[in-house]
Formats: structure tokens, sequence, C-alpha cells
């Protein structure tokens, strides 16, 4: 998906109703959940510079991956 892609769904979904204004943005972290999808808030946004030049990262609040600490 492009930064062009993503900006034209999010203006079709303001224009077509008032209130997803307010709508907060999330990312599906795929853990167990019961009812509703268990998801992550974002954090920020922000385009890459250097080696990441030419993405957009959504970046979340709590990790989404899970590293196993050693324990030595």
């Amino acid at each position: 998906m492009t930064l062009l892609e993503l900006k034209i769904i999010i203006d079709r979904k303001i224009e077509s109703r008032e209130d997803n204004k307010n709508t907060e943005v999330v990312i599906v972290n795929n853990k167990p959940s019961f009812g509703a999808r268990s998801t992550t808030k974002v954090k920020y946004v922000n385009t890459g510079f250097d080696w990441e030049r030419g993405l957009f990262l959504i970046v979340p609040e709590i990790e989404l991956c899970e590293v196993e600490k050693s324990k030595h």
C-alpha cells in the first residue's frame, strides 16, 4: 500500500461520516481475544529516513512481537 492509497481510504472514511474524524487508529495484533479482535494503539507515524527512506512507518504503542529474554 502506498501513502496515497492510504490517504484516499482515510479521505473517503472521513467524507462518508462526520464522526469518523474521531475514529481511533489501531493495529490488529493477532493475539487471542474474545469478541472483537485484539488491537494495539498507534504510538506515532512518520516517514522513514536513512535506510528507511521511502517508507511510512506506523509504530505501535506496545511491541507486537514478544522476544524471549535470555536468563544469562
